[in-house]
């Protein structure tokens, strides 16, 4: 079987579950792109499309950049064909016979073994497949930032890097926030938007290393338990779903409850690094753009399936013509907030 032959089954897949259910459709812009999203049913565009609600929604007649079709079996009762890739059994994908990422610059596809689901891309099409077993088992990180995978391949052959980082600012410029998981990027990005500063993101942002912008692509926040008790009238998060994980993080919605806040892109001013080290206060002072790299790269390419090389070169493009500055976060946030907005000029 031909990659053609292969993938085209896939969107025969998708469109027989078209077919059977009606097409639900939500049309927005990121990055000055339209993006459309095309459901088999309401309930796998229910599930994601609230991550694009804060976006702009584009005219009917808009020409179409990229075009996403969404089915799950559990209400199509169309099933995954079989791909090459995997084994497809009778209760669903059998992990230990997968081919799980192809990416050529032509065909990028990845399979999802948690969310038994599977991501394709067609780049010359700009036409994409996402599908799951089972859109009521959508697990809640996917749910605040979906489409990851297809997202970070077609942005990235256009020279955008959807990278794992928050950001947080105004039109006029923004900081954004890089470093692994723990390091204190939710906590900042809550404690500026609980300050009155401009929120774009609190785990993805996409980013334009040429002309040094990042855009706001997910308007959700994954809040941990001592982010509910520090900030308890902020946001309200969804209630749990019945499959999610125990120790999942909740999912919020910042342009939802704090509408005010919305940034959909600005200049980039800075990359800070949070490290939480105690005492009263924090403090931002400046360090080497190698460190800011070594906070942004590795995550960003750990997390983008397919063509690593190219993740790493974005990634050092961005950060070479801004400065690298370290937050040293104390108890207080609140001084974190006025570090950060002192730094973007927003004190008077």
């Amino acid at each position: 079987m031909t990659d053609a032959t292969r993938f085209s089954a896939l969107f025969d897949a998708a469109d027989l579950a078209a077919e059977k259910l009606g097409v639900w459709v939500e049309t927005f812009r990121l990055a000055d792109r339209v993006i459309r999203l095309e459901s088999a049913g309401p309930d796998v565009l229910g599930a994601l499309a609230p991550a694009f609600d804060h976006l702009p929604r584009a005219n009917s007649d808009a020409a179409v950049d990229l075009i996403v079709q969404l089915f799950d079996t559990a209400s199509s009762g169309v099933a995954l064909p079989d791909l090459g890739l995997m084994q497809v059994a009778e209760d669903g994908l059998d992990s230990s016979a997968i081919t799980p990422i192809i990416s050529d610059g032509g065909e990028s596809f990845v399979f999802h073994s948690y969310e038994q689901a599977v991501s394709h891309l067609d780049h010359s099409a700009g036409h994409a497949v996402f599908a799951v077993a089972d859109a009521d088992a959508i697990p809640p990180w996917d749910r605040a930032c979906p489409l990851r995978a297809i997202l970070t391949w077609w942005f990235a052959s256009q020279g955008l890097l959807l990278a794992h980082g928050a950001a947080v600012g105004s039109e006029d410029g923004a900081v954004v926030m890089v470093g692994r998981g723990g390091s204190g990027k939710s906590t900042t990005s809550l404690a500026c938007l609980a300050a009155g500063l401009g929120f774009l993101g609190d785990d993805y942002v996409l980013i334009d290393p040429e002309a040094a912008l990042v855009w706001s692509a997910y308007g959700s926040a994954k809040l941990a338990p001592e982010h509910l008790d520090r900030y308890p009238n902020l946001l309200r998060p969804d209630a749990p779903r019945a499959g999610d994980p125990a120790d999942a993080k909740s999912v919020g919605w910042p342009l939802r409850d704090q509408p005010m806040a919305r940034v959909l892109s600005a200049p980039i001013k800075g990359f800070v690094v949070p490290r939480v080290v105690g005492g009263p206060i924090c403090e931002l002072s400046l360090q080497p753009a190698s460190r800011a790299l070594m906070a942004l790269a590795p995550l960003t390419m750990f997390q983008t399936p397919g063509d690593q090389r190219l993740a790493f070169e974005l990634a050092s493009a961005v950060v070479r013509p801004v400065p690298s500055l370290e937050l040293r976060l104390g108890d207080d946030m609140a001084t974190a907030a006025a570090e950060l907005s002192n730094f973007l000029g927003l004190c008077s």
